[in-house]
Order: structure tokens, then sequence, then C-alpha cells
């Protein structure tokens, strides 16, 4: 039977009525913001958070400490390449340049000129790129944000910050400037600077290593990402 003029228009405002309720009302749980940074230590939550997601972590007071650490474990690793972000996309200036010194070459993938080629020879050439990247056993990037309740890395690609050095290498080592650290997921997406980084066609959020259930649920480290995770906070970025 349809429904009279009557019902029609008593529906149209009952469903107008439920948009304008406020969440609790509808029942969905209240969201929380975070502003208050003396009661709510960042650098504290999102460690706690990195501990619980087995990543490793470190708290450097300056990028010339960041840069020092990083390179005298790479050095003593016997680490001969590394994947990275171009070196003005890295929050810690000087990098790319002291791994010269201790002749560790530092790869910035750019897929561009490959892009460029017919299909058949661009997919050839992916292909062997590929190859020789995932022999690579570290990669290095910076951060556009983190995330302190769920220990979440904000990564967007572009120019010089491929997101290949993120995916392909065992060991990923992210450097976070604690100025970019957030609350909330809330707390990031609605901060000004933030549509720029939304407007990226790709933007990678990490939270722990690759992780997957697929095979009978087994846990499996590793299989589609990095089995590794290191995040350095950087202080006076």
């Amino acid at each position: 039977m349809m429904a009279s003029s009557k019902e029609v228009i008593l529906g149209r405002i009952a469903q107008e009525d439920l948009r304008q309720r406020s969440p609790a009302d509808r029942g969905y749980p209240a969201v929380t913001r975070y502003h208050d940074h003396e009661s709510y230590d960042l650098i504290e939550t999102f460690t706690a958070a990195l501990d619980r997601l087995e990543v490793t972590w470190e708290i450097s007071e300056s990028p010339a400490i960041a840069r020092l650490g990083l390179m005298v474990a790479l050095q003593e690793e016997g680490v001969q390449r590394v994947l990275s972000w171009d070196a003005d996309q890295l929050p810690v200036s000087g990098l790319l340049e002291a791994l010269d010194v201790l002749e560790i070459e530092a790869v910035v993938p750019d897929l561009r000129a490959i892009r460029d080629a017919r299909p058949a020879v661009a997919a050839r050439e992916r292909r062997e790129l590929i190859r020789d990247l995932e022999s690579i056993p570290v990669g290095i990037t910076g951060a556009d944000a983190a995330i302190a309740s769920t220990g979440t890395l904000v990564l967007a690609s572009g120019p010089g910050r491929s997101s290949l050095v993120s995916e392909i290498p065992r060991r990923h080592v992210a450097l976070v400037p604690v100025r970019l650290l957030h609350a909330t997921m809330l707390d990031w997406v609605t901060q000004e600077d933030t549509i720029g980084i939304c407007d990226r066609s790709n933007v990678t959020m990490i939270t722990g290593p690759s992780m997957s259930l697929d095979i009978e649920l087994i846990r499996t480290i590793g299989l589609f990402g990095p089995r590794l995770i290191h995040v350095i906070l950087v202080h006076g970025t």
C-alpha cells in the first residue's frame, strides 16, 4: 500500500531529526580530543603504543644527535646500501651526505623515467628496479604526522619520497619530528596543514610492522612489508 502524503512528510521530518541528533543520542561513542599536553604526554603515549606494536624507538635531543646515532648504527651493522627519501624531504639535514662519507650508498627511487617509457619497456624496467631494491635491507623516511594514541605513522608520497622506501626493505627507519605528534587521528585531520597532505595521490598510514593472518590464521610478520620498524623521535626540527 502506498504511503499517504502525510506519512511521507512525517518520514522526512523524522530523518532530518535523526541527522541533527548528537552522536551520543544515536548511541555512538563520543569522540575525545586532547589539547592539554601537560596532562596528556604525547611522547609517553606514543612510545607506549609503539611498544605494544613491537616497534623499537629512540629519542634524540637534536637532529645532529639523530644523524650521528643512525650513522653509527648502520656502520656497526655493516649496512652498505639504504633506500631513502630525497635529502630535502628528510627532517634531519646532512644525513645522505654523512652516509656518503661512510661509503653507504643511499638509493632514492625515481619511477618517473620508467612511467614515460613505452608500456613493454616500462614493465621490464620496473621489474628490474624492484628486484634491485629488494636487496636493500633498510629504508629511511621522514613522516608527515604521528598519532600518539595508536602509534600510527602518516607518510605522503610525492617527488623525492617514494612509497617504495617504506614498503620494500626488511627494516623501516622513520625520522619523526616531535612537533608532528598528535594525540588522535581526529586531532591531526582537523589541523589546517593537513589539507595539503591529504591532497597527495598516496597517503600511507603505518601502524606497526606488516602482518598477515591470510594463511590458516597464522600470524605472519613481514609478508607484505617491513618486518621491523624503528622510530627516531627528533627534538629541535
